[in-house]
């Protein structure tokens, strides 16, 4: 909801570690499509995919992750696998691949995905979530995000640049919290644990100047 500026309800929403397709993401997904009638499916990575990056580290290394996790280490093989050799982010390149043989996944799983997808009933796409500017960006193929209404609007790209910058220090919360009230809470949400007292504390103060200045 957040990455596209949407409201609670707006949109069906499955996540999961390292976006790979599994017999319970697929089954919601059929669901959206078959009852809720969505037409479109956005696989949407983000640059900085920690399950990617774990699993990298795991083939790299030979080691093997506690709990369940080499499971979902045995599912992003292929993508981390396809990957040697291309010039550019070993990370980036498999997050993105890892999400395009997602998007093959779900457009040929059968019988209700791949039967939308051939009626024209459904597109299912991919994209990347930019971390530093709020941004997605489509990966290509035959659809491309713009065409399809994917996209994000200027208020949810600020905010997202906001949170960037005070993750990052580079930014301070007071000043992005009395200057855009109507955001704080929408920021409460995003910022870390220990910066919610700070900006709480900062909007009490900047209601209290509201006031005596009424």
């Amino acid at each position: 909801e957040y990455a596209f500026d949407s409201s609670r309800g707006d949109l069906f929403v499955v996540r999961v570690a390292g976006n790979v397709a599994n017999p319970y993401n697929v089954a919601s997904l059929e669901y959206a499509v078959e009852v809720l009638k969505t037409p479109l499916i956005l696989v949407l990575c983000q640059e900085a995919c920690g399950a990617v990056k774990s699993a990298i580290s795991s083939i790299q290394d030979n080691t093997t992750l506690p709990g369940h996790l080499p499971s979902l280490v045995a599912a992003l093989t292929p993508a981390v696998q396809a990957i040697k050799g291309r010039p550019g982010d070993p990370l980036e390149n498999a997050t993105m691949e890892n999400a395009r043989l997602c998007v093959e996944q779900l457009r040929t799983a059968t019988p209700l995905l791949s039967a939308a997808t051939s009626e024209k009933r459904v597109k299912v796409v991919s994209g990347i979530y930019r971390l530093a500017d709020g941004r997605v960006a489509d990966l290509g193929g035959p659809f491309h995000l713009a065409g399809l209404g994917v996209q994000r609007h200027d208020r949810g790209i600020r905010l997202a640049q906001q949170d960037h910058a005070i993750r990052e220090g580079k930014a301070p919360v007071h000043g992005i919290a009395a200057h855009h009230r109507d955001d704080v809470r929408i920021l409460l949400r995003l910022i870390a644990p220990q910066d919610l007292a700070v900006v709480v504390q900062v909007q009490r103060e900047d209601l209290v100047r509201k006031r005596r200045v009424d």
